[in-house]
């Protein structure tokens, strides 16, 4: 069963929205609507009725503005098929420039519950089995909302099965961002609000009961750009409950060491030879705070609420990871969360691009879940950390941070990407531009499942091979993507970043 309100001004769109229905290659199906003249509309096709019960096993929303692609309702219903488990379906989508031209698609992920705080995923297409409906007068943004709170299995379909005529129908209004405050209230965030800001919806909200945040730091001399590291995190942050453990990997600078008496810092010192994941396991465990945050000495803080929003997350049922949105010195993207087998290995979406990007991936504006958001400023529960095994120590420098999200994962917790948490990263100041073959090569072993199954965050229509996303290329498969790269990568342990890279 689908179901269409029309407006006044949208009543004339009926004849195209009942051809739509008509060509589908499922044809056991029914229309409910209102808001037209249903007599006239119905004369000729018996499936079309007044809005009343609906009577189908699965249950959807067809908007005035939507027009369906012929195999909808028949991939829809295969998959329901193939897989009794599953309480909703809902698919990607696109805009109607004319009858013939489309265009502005959106590659929608695998359901992803924390993007529902800025987009609805259920835009264009989407089902619900029939003991999962609540009624025709829930929105669909809402109804996902639910679903998410439920804990529901919802399914993606990764084709375009449905043409909106015009893609500012996707632009979210009040009652979309109060359905998105009225979630996080359910599930139990404090003071929880939601306004429209740039097209999308931006959520805040508080903990029950602020968390100890212990926020850990490896560092090595260059002064300067700890300094500036410290300066802003201790004037912006208007979070009271945090220390700043300082792992010190072996300076010798005595400005480094002067920075260390002029703050409010601890200092665990690290003496073993050089490997980065085993200095950031070293500090978190000199730490007894709710919450690790681990942070890069070559970020700066801009936001007063950085730390606060990101603690926050924690009250959300199942969120185990929080990453922030980075950016370089000249404003352009570093950071929007990783991709499992972007560049070759793992790879940073949206680097290089202006905020604000609209892509066929969606935007960096938008809350996300991910397989991985970077270690330069990841923020992990603290018994999560200890309970998946810490940093793996045999990564030395590299992809420490992808593989503990992976676990992070796996044991059924969600990782999430925050846009509204923006920090300057001076990249490869923390440790130089040097990478190591090895966590290369481990990490293919390790995230292999993924490059074989593809990171169900991103989309299978989409290439790893570029940052800002486009077209898959014919053929294209992770494995193969990783395996070219490593080839092309020269064959000793120490890589100088980016003369080793440059091909």
């Amino acid at each position: 069963t689908l179901i269409t309100r029309f407006s006044e001004a949208g009543a004339e769109s009926a004849a195209a929205l009942k051809r739509t229905l008509q060509s589908q290659t499922y044809d056991r199906w029914e229309w409910q609507v209102a808001g037209v003249d249903v007599t006239a509309l119905a004369a000729d096709e018996p499936r079309i009725k007044a809005l009343d019960q609906p009577m189908g096993e699965w249950i959807g929303w067809l908007s005035e503005s939507t027009r369906l692609a012929p195999s909808a309702l028949y991939r829809a219903v295969d998959a329901a098929r193939a897989d009794s488990q599953i309480d909703a379906l809902y698919a990607d989508l696109d805009a109607l420039a004319s009858e013939d031209r489309r265009t502005q698609p959106w590659f929608k992920p695998d359901w992803s519950p924390e993007m529902l705080l800025s987009v609805n995923l259920f835009a264009g297409f989407a089902l619900l089995r029939r003991s999962h409906w609540l009624n025709a007068d829930e929105s669909a943004w809402a109804a996902a909302l639910r679903l998410a709170e439920q804990g529901a299995a919802v399914h993606h379909l990764p084709y375009i099965l449905a043409h909106k005529r015009k893609i500012g129908a996707l632009t979210p209004t009040p009652d979309d961002a109060a359905a998105v405050a009225a979630y996080l209230t359910r599930i139990g965030a404090v003071e929880a609000r939601a306004e429209i800001d740039n097209g999308t919806v931006r959520a805040t909200w508080k903990a029950p009961a602020p968390r100890k945040v212990s926020i850990i730091i490896p560092t090595k001399d260059n002064a300067p750009i700890l300094e500036r590291c410290l300066t802003t995190l201790f004037s912006l942050t208007d979070y009271d409950s945090f220390e700043v453990v300082l792992v010190d990997t072996g300076s010798v600078d005595l400005a480094a060491w002067a920075l260390y008496e002029r703050f409010p810092v601890r200092v665990v010192r690290y003496t073993e030879p050089f490997n980065f994941s085993r200095a950031c396991n070293l500090g978190a465990a000199a730490c007894d705070g709710d919450l690790l945050l681990f942070l890069n000495n070559d970020t700066e803080i801009l936001h007063a609420d950085w730390l606060a929003r990101m603690a926050a997350w924690f009250a959300i049922s199942g969120v185990g990871v929080v990453g922030a949105k980075l950016l370089y010195p000249d404003g352009t993207i570093q950071h929007a969360g990783v991709i499992v087998g972007g560049g070759g290995v793992a790879g940073h979406v949206f680097i290089g691009a202006a905020e604000g990007v609209r892509s066929i991936y969606g935007s960096d504006r938008w809350t996300r879940n991910l397989l991985a958001v970077t270690g330069a400023c990841l923020m992990i529960d603290h018994a999560l950390f200890e309970d998946v095994g810490r940093f793996d120590e045999r990564y030395k420098l590299n992809y420490s941070d992808i593989a503990l999200c992976l676990r992070v994962h796996e044991a059924g917790r969600r990782v999430v990407y925050d846009p509204h948490v923006r920090l300057i990263h001076h990249e490869a100041q923390t440790h130089g531009r040097n990478s190591f073959r090895s966590d290369i090569e481990r990490a293919g072993m390790d995230y292999g499942y993924w490059f074989e199954r593809g990171d169900p965050f991103y989309n299978p229509n989409l290439t790893y091979m570029e940052a800002l996303p486009t077209f898959r290329r014919a053929g294209e498969t992770s494995m193969n993507n990783f395996r070219d790269y490593l080839a092309r990568l020269p064959q000793r342990e120490v890589l100088r970043l980016p003369d080793d890279f440059l091909w």
